[in-house]
């Protein structure tokens, strides 16, 4: 369900999943970080800063920190 996810983490970042456990870590965090927001939002969640909202945005974060690990 999420290989065209990880095959355009691979294009972009231009990593080779499977040599490295540590870029393998990373794609499958951002994957599962782009799940998590894509349940969230789909509930009606926005990013705040209180509640359900910050528990997005820190998703969203989490996110963003692990793709600059990629780049």
């Amino acid at each position: 369900m999420f290989d065209p996810l990880v095959k355009k983490i691979i294009e972009f970042s231009g990593k080779q999943y499977g040599k490295d456990l540590e870029v393998d870590y990373a794609i499958n965090a951002v994957v599962e970080h782009s799940r998590s927001a894509t349940f969230l939002i789909a509930d009606g969640v926005v990013p705040s800063n209180e509640g359900r909202g910050y528990v997005l945005r820190r998703v969203i974060r989490g996110q963003l920190d692990k793709l600059e690990n990629l780049v």
